[in-house]
């Protein structure tokens, strides 16, 4: 697996410290937070060197922190590279608020799918600060795996 870390170990520090207590840091700082956006670009194999998760393992961090959260709990885009498990990433991707979901096509290599991603991310900042919505438009080379054409 290529997995740096295990997805417990990102949801955690998510739960934790960056997620939270950023946007709680933020709110008490007099800003007003609109709804962060996880762009989670992974091989979809869950689990660390000689390590295994399982949905049960992770999925309670994403619970609590948009539990914690309420209405501004983040949405999530999950973007998979290389032998992806897709229904780890339709797991990982938020479906109140819709997120995305969207997979490698063969035939591309993943530097064009990083770019292309990446390019897309940046449009959808842009976008959704500028226009005050969440837009994702997913990039030639990805196939999107939850239908939603826009989101």
């Amino acid at each position: 697996r290529s997995t740096l870390f295990p997805y417990t170990t990102l949801f955690r520090s998510s739960t934790d410290t960056h997620v939270v207590n950023g946007c709680q840091r933020l709110v008490s700082e007099g800003y007003e937070v609109a709804r962060p956006v996880i762009f989670f670009i992974t091989d979809g194999n869950p689990g660390g060197v000689n390590t295994v998760q399982t949905k049960t393992d992770w999925m309670p961090y994403i619970t609590e922190m948009n539990r914690v959260l309420g209405d501004k709990a983040p949405r999530i885009v999950a973007l998979g590279v290389g032998r992806v498990n897709r229904e780890v990433l339709l797991s990982l991707h938020s479906e109140d608020p819709h997120g995305a979901a969207a997979v490698a096509e063969p035939g591309y290599s993943t530097s064009s799918l990083i770019t292309a991603a990446l390019r897309q991310i940046k449009n959808s900042v842009v976008n959704s600060t500028t226009r005050g919505q969440f837009i994702w438009e997913t990039p030639k080379g990805l196939e999107n795996l939850c239908r939603v054409v826009r989101h």
